[in-house]
């Protein structure tokens, strides 16, 4: 995962807009889809994915290595949306969408049902797993920056990944073959 260099690092702890700027343009996305994957719920993952970039500019001056600012970035991503999972009103909608494009209609449907089921499945994740699997598989975090974000070792890290992942195969290969 790319990481912020020591010039805007510096400019980021000195306040300054247009290194916040750059740095909201830079991991918003990712921020963005960590949120909605643990949570499938577009507009709570806009609103989560805001409270983070506050808190990340309010708390940089915790910071002291820009090479930990993705781990220490998803930890905070990985708090706020525990933190709203804690609140009482926890109410989320699930949305169909698309992910690959394709050529034809059937493609199109068969995709969008081949996604549906994945993301169901990794839905039913415990979070434990579903965190270590969007982190790894969509962010792209190594397992020591993972090993940071949830608060273990890599070492669990990779079992949860590994357990993860043979269950969803499980799970798939009756349904989809040997795909």
């Amino acid at each position: 995962m790319q990481t912020i260099d020591q010039d805007t690092f510096e400019l980021l702890k000195g306040r300054n807009d247009g290194a916040h700027h750059t740095l909201y343009e830079l991991y918003r996305a990712r921020v963005y889809a960590f949120c909605y994957h643990m949570t499938q719920d577009r507009e709570l993952a806009a609103d989560l994915t805001q409270d983070v970039f506050v808190k990340v500019l309010s708390r940089i001056d915790t910071l002291d290595d820009p090479r930990a600012f993705p781990s220490w970035l998803f930890t905070i991503a990985r708090n706020e949306v525990y933190g709203h999972f804690r609140k009482p009103r926890m109410q989320s909608s699930i949305e169909p969408e698309d992910i690959w494009e394709t050529q034809t209609p059937v493609d199109v449907v068969i995709a969008s049902e081949r996604a549906a089921l994945v993301r169901g499945l990794v839905q039913t994740l415990r979070p434990a797993y579903r965190e270590a699997l969007l982190l790894r598989e969509f962010e792209g975090l190594s397992y020591a920056e993972i090993a940071a974000v949830v608060g273990c070792t890599e070492t669990a890290v990779k079992a949860r990944l590994f357990k993860a992942r043979r269950a969803l195969l499980e799970k798939l290969t009756p349904i989809l073959g040997e795909e």
